[in-house]
């Protein structure tokens, strides 16, 4: 059976931005993926609420890169400053959503990220996170990623930190579990749309494994559709970190809850390698 014209799950694109967010990469990251499943895109732009708290102190201040005097800031200079930072938001998402020709909307509120997610991702929407990887960002980006409500279909983790725009293709990773395989049926749909190559990274402890997962695979795709594969053998992050390196993708898609994003570490690591947005399937 040929599951490639089936659309994938999936009725929102839940986007979450803040100040210290690259609107521009993560919501390209939601218009890629709202292009091939037709989902619309939600903005949201989080006011934090520890800057809030930061601005009543009397000791706090400002300091520029282009200017060595600090200045003093107060709770209604944040509040300006997020009002700017969301209007930049608002028209970035306006232009992506135009051009891949979806629906979306845009609003802002004030609190906290994860608990914003819980309360506005439903069953079977996917979550944009701006994909932070290096410093305070990782240990946030991984507790945004862990506290995703069950019934919300895919994390997409916008890390991407390559200078200029990935020519690459788009790469599947499956582990030969249920989610391994959706994972190829969105990538081939994802190759198709961006009329780019289409490699699988195969996880498997065995050959006869890894046979019996790219056969499965080679049903999953269009009959015009050529798949490279990639073998690599369970608990080798550092292997399939090189491979991700050497392929400099476009996108990736693999799987949450299994082989290897389902380890922190891990997971950060190969996002740092990929250096593109990563699709992180839930299980269904």
């Amino acid at each position: 059976m040929n599951n490639h014209d089936q659309k994938p799950g999936g009725r929102r694109i839940v986007v979450g931005l803040t100040a210290a967010s690259d609107a521009d990469r993560t919501i390209a990251a939601a218009a890629v993926l709202a292009g091939v499943t037709e989902a619309k895109i939600v903005g949201l732009f989080m006011q934090e609420e520890i800057m809030f708290e930061l601005a009543e102190f009397p000791f706090a201040r400002v300091l520029n890169f282009d200017s060595p005097a600090p200045r003093e800031f107060s709770r209604q200079s944040m509040q300006e400053a997020f009002a700017r930072t969301a209007a930049v938001c608002r028209r970035v998402l306006s232009k992506r959503a135009g051009k891949a020709q979806v629906n979306w909307s845009f609003s802002t509120k004030q609190g906290d990220l994860s608990a914003a997610f819980e309360a506005m991702a439903g069953s079977g929407d996917y979550v944009v996170l701006p994909g932070e990887t290096h410093g305070m960002g990782t240990r946030t980006l991984i507790h945004t990623l862990r506290m995703v409500p069950a019934g919300v279909g895919g994390v997409v983790v916008a890390a991407l930190h390559r200078k200029s725009r990935s020519t690459g293709p788009i790469v599947a990773i499956d582990d030969g579990d249920e989610t391994g395989a959706r994972t190829i049926v969105l990538a081939a749909r994802l190759a198709a749309l961006e009329d780019r190559p289409l490699h699988l990274i195969v996880i498997a402890a065995t050959d006869a494994d890894a046979e019996r997962i790219e056969a499965r695979a080679a049903t999953l795709v269009s009959g015009k559709q050529t798949m490279t594969t990639h073998r690599h053998l369970p608990g080798s992050p550092q292997s399939i970190a090189a491979s991700l390196i050497h392929l400099s993708p476009f996108f990736v898609v693999g799987d949450l809850d299994g082989e290897p994003f389902s380890d922190d570490q891990i997971a950060v690591s190969l996002f740092r390698a990929a250096k593109a947005p990563v699709l992180l399937l839930r299980k269904a």
